[in-house]
């Protein structure tokens, strides 16, 4: 059996993040919505009020690109931003009917069969395979700071999220 080296890994990495891609790629054309356009949905979907804070921390989003994203939404008409009453610095984000009826449309296929076959292997096998994967985002994360995160201002460059979250409502 041949040896695996760095160039295994990486090649097996892009693959992973291609085919990340193409099912973005797929979910905007179809339904005419980013990757993190639909993980913000997805977080709203409980219909509660949520601090924009907490939903791009959820969604490993920085500051500058949650606005962006809330504003694209808004301009849709798919959620509503609205200044707290009891503090006119915090805003409450909520989706509207539009917004829900659209995230109904979203096509799950990609990450439910990537679950299901995800469930049919071995408890043994699942977590080797999540404790690699963690090494490897550690290797990548590396030497990121928060200067370099602040500089993330695009939208989605090569991102999918499996957007399944849950965030406390505000009180």
């Amino acid at each position: 059996m041949k040896e695996t080296n760095s160039e295994d890994v990486l090649h097996v990495i892009r693959e992973i993040m291609h085919f990340a891609d193409m099912r973005s790629r797929r979910l905007l054309r179809e339904i005419g919505l980013s990757s993190t356009q639909a993980g913000v949905l997805h977080a709203l979907a409980d219909g509660e009020a949520h601090n924009a804070g907490e939903i791009a921390k959820s969604l490993s989003l920085t500051g500058a690109t949650i606005s962006g994203v809330l504003d694209r939404l808004e301009q849709k008409g798919m959620l509503v931003r609205v200044r707290r009453q009891e503090d006119r610095r915090k805003v409450a984000v909520r989706i509207l009917p539009k917004g829900l009826a659209l995230l109904k449309e979203i096509p799950d296929r990609f990450q439910d069969h990537f679950l299901q076959k995800f469930e049919e292997l071995s408890a043994a096998d699942r977590t080797r395979i999540h404790q690699a994967l963690q090494e490897v985002a550690g290797l990548f994360g590396e030497g990121v700071d928060a200067a370099d995160m602040s500089m993330e201002a695009q939208e989605d460059p090569v991102e999918f999220r499996f957007p399944r979250v849950t965030l406390e409502p505000l009180s």
